[in-house]
């Protein structure tokens, strides 16, 4: 059984750096004997000409795509992580670790509410995830679904209006209404932030603070995954800090070990469940992505990312939700167990949710 208490309990947290109101500390892992993750990254999958993410036949769905891998490893694909081009653009729904030779459908979420019409064959990764509070509100929606009836969707509505909001008030106009034009719009300052700051030997994570307060923690099985995904989290998160007028207050590095205390040993998480079966040779723990929602100071909202396949199964006994207000979720862990999205058997990130105190 795998345990988030033991993973964290080798995490430890580095200094911190701040630039502006945005301040980040390192999440140092002990040295690992390989030299490699074992997986690639969806963006070297693409450049390499081994794998391909391209609409649906018939026509495409808005909120699923055709990711082919032709590669012997298997593709990590990032939650957030936003594709260009082809009918309309869209970010992944989740954490996915795509196994090798294989073809899986990805459930995702349009960031381009303007367009549907063909600009290229195939999809390209951007050089940005999806900024923290988008990503927070639609892993929030994402979690409820899967609880409520099993799908991997978003509210994309819901997503639109946030991306609306966010152009506006950013001063970002797009004929298409797509998110990658606020980040275009804004690009020299968010570049600024990037450029700031720099992993350390051996990290693997980070956790995010914008004016003193937490809002997102993001941490990998390799330093070498963090080291090349580094960028784009940095910018996603510098956008969210471009809006904050408030002066930085970066906390102390103790206030952080505080959060993970919190994680080792409050919370109690664990991967419940037998041994999963997995369309990799390895089940592995690719990803852990922690993020603040709404008014709530790190929400504890948990993800991580396991390589496997598993048959259709019907749980009449499964709990079921159709509120998606922190309140109505206990603080016992709900380890959800994967299902399909139809009739397919999709690898996909076996989410963990916690609620507050009831």
């Amino acid at each position: 059984m795998y345990s988030l208490q033991q993973d964290f309990a080798q995490v430890a947290v580095g200094p911190c750096a701040t630039y502006r109101n945005l301040t980040l500390f390192p999440l140092l892992r002990p040295e690992r004997d390989e030299a490699e993750p074992g997986y690639l990254l969806v963006e070297d999958a693409i450049s390499q000409g081994v794998a391909q993410i391209t609409e649906l036949a018939n026509g495409g769905s808005v909120p699923e795509l055709r990711f082919e891998n032709n590669s012997p490893h298997a593709v990590l694909l990032l939650d957030g992580e936003e594709l260009l081009g082809a009918q309309q653009n869209r970010v992944f729904n989740l954490t996915i670790l795509a196994p090798p030779h294989k073809v899986t459908v990805i459930p995702v979420t349009c960031v381009e509410g303007g367009r549907w019409r063909m600009q290229s064959a195939a999809f390209r990764p951007a050089s940005h995830v999806m900024y923290a509070a988008a990503r927070a509100s639609r892993t929030s929606q994402v979690t409820c679904a899967i609880r409520a009836n099993g799908t991997r969707r978003s509210d994309q509505s819901a997503i639109w209006r946030n991306i609306a909001a966010k152009a506006s008030r950013m001063q970002a106009d797009s004929p298409t209404q797509a998110m990658s034009a606020i980040y275009d719009q804004h690009a020299i300052t968010i570049e600024e932030y990037a450029r700031a700051f720099d992993c350390e030997g051996g990290q693997a994570g980070v956790v995010f603070a914008i004016d003193g307060r937490v809002v997102g923690l993001d941490l990998f099985d390799h330093p070498q995954t963090l080291q090349r995904l580094f960028p784009k989290l940095v910018r996603s998160y510098a956008l969210d800090a471009l809006e904050s007028a408030a002066a930085a207050l970066p906390r102390g590095c103790a206030s952080m070990k505080g959060v993970l205390e919190g994680i080792r040993h409050r919370h109690h998480l664990h991967a419940a469940g037998g041994r999963a079966r997995t369309g990799c040779q390895d089940q592995r723990k690719a990803h852990v992505w922690q993020c603040a929602v709404g008014s709530r100071s790190l929400y504890p909202h948990l993800r991580v990312c396991h390589a496997h396949r598993r048959p259709p199964r019907h749980n009449p006994h499964a709990r079921q939700s159709t509120h998606a207000t922190p309140s109505r979720v206990s603080r016992t862990v709900l380890a959800l167990r994967d299902r399909t999205l139809g009739s397919r058997n999709l690898p996909v990130a076996r989410r963990i949710r916690i609620g507050p105190r009831e």
